[in-house]
């Protein structure tokens, strides 16, 4: 591997200064349109697993989807975040990409222990392949920080299309023609590497890198990646908790009544993953803006931070109307479900989804002031309750059961996030009113050492 030199380093650490940042408003847009065609992509994929498949079927893809996801979180360690907000410069990409080649390895080693413990040598075939895949995206991903630090979201969401179109286009051609899902998960490695090397590192290069080989450069300083893992790691902790969180319910709904009941509530988790990763990219996309404000301008963090609040808010209201009024269409249109107790399942479950829409403004907030050992405070709470609570309800009753969890999880998530931002922010207020001394000219410096002086 490449060593960066010093100049080079300087060269990264510079980038902000010669780009002109995009307007805040347009990065929302661009990162609203990335999101909503890579949800759209996503749900090409599930439902037409659902109509020309069987329940079983999308139930061993929701199973993969719910071991590698939360995996793959807490290895990639959140980087993308670190990246926006280290407005400092302090790390530069060929720091990131040798962290990611250390904690990818390992997480590909995590995947294949896991997949080993399923019932099946088909499942474990499926799991590995959609681990594989996720891998390769999650370069991708440290490149996308990049793009997001210097505030350049088109090209985050053009990648994030050209991705979600990609796996799910080849996920659909490969099961048409085969009618294996293994295989068809095993072609979705395909456009993801494509997007890595001709989109993603090329416009890198031409964009934001100080020569033609930037992008594929790799450095392994002990010092560098001691300091980028205790800044990352609480970060990859908390988005793994958001992960294992949302998906614990499913692995419990899987290892109490099996594939074919996981994948009824597949569609119930599709609505709430969905909902989930666009108002999260849309906050995402405020991180550089709001760590800036709050490094020189704490009245701007606020406004923006209120701002995100309220479109938190109302997405969550949009969010529970639609279900409720296009719930029913929505399932049978998109997966062939008519199933009574799915609707029911929905509107639980996004009920706890609005209230865990609201407490992403807190977790916004925290992120963008770099207090990720509180947040991961609080999501250590919060899994716990996920965890007893899931064990409790699920085995009784099903997919109802899965929905409460759910529910009681995003109630307990808002009430402990609300909580700390509110300590915290008592904390930063009590020091930041600390009056500093006033010195007049009986109580100077210099009139004291005089005094002093004198005394002596």
């Amino acid at each position: 591997m490449e060593t960066v030199s010093k100049n080079t380093t300087a060269n990264h650490c510079n980038l902000s200064s010669r780009h002109s940042s995009k307007s805040l408003k347009s990065n929302v847009t661009w990162t609203l349109i990335g999101n909503i065609f890579f949800v759209a992509s996503q749900m090409v994929l599930l439902s037409l697993l659902a109509h020309l498949g069987s329940e079983d079927e999308v139930g061993k893809y929701a199973l993969a989807v719910s071991i590698v996801t939360p995996i793959l979180l807490i290895f990639n360690l959140h980087l993308n975040v670190v990246q926006a907000t280290d407005q400092e410069h302090r790390f530069c990409l060929a720091d990131y990409m040798g962290l990611r080649l250390i904690t990818s390895s390992l997480a590909l080693l995590v995947i294949v222990g896991w997949s080993f413990c399923l019932s099946s040598p088909e499942l474990i075939a499926i799991t590995i392949s959609l681990g594989v895949s996720r891998l390769i995206d999650s370069f991708s991903l440290i490149y996308c920080g990049e793009f997001q630090r210097h505030e350049q979201m088109k090209y985050v969401s053009i990648s994030m299309i050209l991705r979600g179109f990609g796996t799910a286009g080849a996920f659909t051609i490969t099961y048409l023609w085969t009618r294996d899902v293994l295989l068809a998960t095993m072609s979705m490695s395909i456009p993801s590497l494509i997007c890595l090397m001709v989109f993603d590192a090329t416009n890198y290069n031409r964009h934001l890198g100080s020569s033609r080989i930037d992008a594929f450069r790799v450095q392994f300083h002990c010092s560098q990646l001691k300091s980028l893992l205790y800044l990352a790691l609480p970060a990859g902790f908390v988005n793994s908790a958001n992960g294992w969180i949302v998906n614990i319910p499913r692995i419990l709904l899987y290892a109490n009544y099996g594939t074919a009941a996981l994948g009824l509530y597949a569609a119930v988790g599709y609505f709430m993953s969905a909902s989930g990763i666009v108002l999260a990219a849309v906050n995402q996309t405020t991180l550089s803006r709001l760590s800036k404000h709050a490094h020189n301008d704490a009245m701007g963090y606020w406004k923006l931070l209120i701002k995100v609040a309220v479109l938190n808010t109302l997405f969550a209201v949009m969010s529970l109307v639609m279900a409720y009024w296009l719930g029913d269409f929505a399932l049978k249109l998109l997966f062939g479900y008519q199933d009574p107790s799915l609707r029911t399942a929905l509107m639980i479950a996004m009920t706890g989804m609005a209230c865990r829409f609201i407490a992403r403004s807190a977790t916004t907030g925290l992120r963008a002031t770099q207090k990720v050992w509180t947040l991961a405070f609080g999501n250590v709470l919060v899994l716990s309750i996920t965890v007893t609570v899931g064990m409790l309800i699920i085995p009784r009753h099903g997919m109802i059961g899965a929905a409460w969890t759910v529910l009681i999880t995003a109630i307990s998530e808002l009430a402990i996030l609300a909580t700390l931002m509110w300590l915290t922010t008592r904390i930063n207020s009590r020091t930041t009113l600390i009056r500093p001394e006033v010195y007049t000219p009986y109580n100077s410096p210099a009139e004291l050492d005089r005094r002093n002086y004198h005394a002596a």
